[in-house]
């Protein structure tokens, strides 16, 4: 069994389960709503296939969602992969910037969300988060 390590909590992760969870934060900003969420799930194929997987599935879900851009990058000294996306949820615009890491085996997904006009903010708050982000060992 994997133990799983939160603030809260430890625990077994039993036999024949796999950690698919979420992480969610919002933004106690009235002005200025935002979020992160950190997501995981197992690794199937490689990282930049799994990204090009994502994006389109992003794509096919919500149509109106533009890719603005894809990069290779580094968090917590692990490889990682990056995509900006603009789209839009109960007709808002939105920007996204989700970074993708490859951690023993799981695929740790780091989304930072805001409204499109406080694109800046949310760049900002994403490489404070990414950049801050170190990664326990195994």
């Amino acid at each position: 069994m994997v133990m799983y390590v939160t603030d809260e909590v430890v625990f077994e992760v039993p036999d024949g389960f796999v950690d698919e969870s979420m992480t969610m934060l919002t933004s106690t900003r009235q002005n200025q709503p935002m979020s992160i969420v950190v997501s995981r799930e197992p690794v199937k194929k490689p990282l930049q296939e799994h990204v090009t997987d994502q994006l389109a599935t992003i794509q096919t879900v919500a149509p109106n969602t533009r890719v603005l851009g894809v990069r290779d990058r580094e968090v917590g000294m692990l490889p990682a992969r990056e995509a900006k996306l603009a789209t839009f949820a109960s007709k808002q615009p939105l920007y996204v910037r989700q970074t993708y890491v490859d951690y023993y085996g799981t695929y740790l997904s780091f989304s930072v969300s805001s409204q499109r006009p406080h694109q800046q903010l949310c760049d900002a708050t994403a490489e404070r988060l990414l950049g801050g982000t170190k990664f326990r060992k195994r």
